[in-house]
C-alpha cells in the first residue's frame, strides 16, 4: 500500500468519525474539497459527473476501508429513500494529525451539508477552478449562470447563496469583485 493510499483510508476513517450521517456522496465531496480548497495531495482525477465532481478511486477508497474493517457502512431508510451511512469500524485507525487543520476546516464548513448541497457547492468550486485553469475571471453572476446551466435543476438563487458563502470563505479564485 502506498503512502498516499494510507493517507486517503485514514482520511475517510477521520471524516467519519467527524461528520454525522456520511454517505458516499459527502465521502466524495469532503475529499475533493480537501485536495482542492486546502491542498492536501491525494492524487485524485475529478471529473464533473451528474452529482458533481467524481473520481471512481475515491469508490475503491472507501470499498477498501470498509472490506477492511477501518469503516462500517449501516443502511438507513427514509420514508421515500434510503442511503448507507458511514462510520468508524472496528479497525478504524488513529485520526490524520497532520492534516487536522484541513480536516477541521472541511467539517466545520461542510460537514453538515445535505447532498444536494455538497453537489451544488462542489460544482461552483469545480467551475471556478476550471475558469481559472483557462485563466479567466468570472463576476458572481457569470459563475452563477455557468452552474445553473451545469445543474438547471437547482434554483438560481440557492446558486448565488451559494457563490456568496464561498466567496466569504475566500476559495473562489477565478471570482472578479465586481
Amino acid at each position: 500500500m502506498t503512502e498516499t493510499e494510507r493517507l486517503r483510508h485514514g482520511l475517510i476513517v477521520s471524516l467519519a468519525g467527524r461528520v454525522e450521517r456520511m454517505g458516499r456522496t459527502a465521502v466524495m465531496k469532503l475529499l475533493y474539497f480537501l485536495q482542492t480548497l486546502k491542498g492536501v495531495r491525494l492524487d485524485y482525477y475529478f471529473t464533473l459527473y451528474h452529482y458533481g465532481p467524481f473520481d471512481s478511486e475515491v469508490l475503491s477508497d472507501l470499498d477498501y476501508a470498509e472490506m477492511s474493517g477501518l469503516v462500517k457502512k449501516t443502511l438507513h431508510r427514509y420514508p421515500r429513500s434510503e442511503s448507507y451511512i458511514y462510520s468508524v469500524g472496528e479497525k478504524g485507525i488513529a485520526p490524520i494529525t497532520e492534516h487536522e487543520a484541513a480536516l477541521n476546516w472541511v467539517v466545520e464548513m461542510f460537514g453538515s451539508r445535505t447532498a444536494g448541497e455538497l453537489e451544488m457547492a462542489s460544482t461552483i468550486v469545480f467551475a471556478d477552478r476550471k475558469a481559472h485553469e483557462k485563466k479567466r475571471t468570472l463576476s458572481a453572476a457569470e459563475l452563477a449562470t455557468l452552474v445553473s446551466e451545469i445543474k438547471p435543476y437547482i434554483k438560481e438563487a440557492r446558486i448565488k447563496a451559494e457563490i456568496d458563502r464561498l466567496r466569504t470563505a475566500d476559495v473562489l479564485i477565478a471570482l472578479r469583485n465586481d
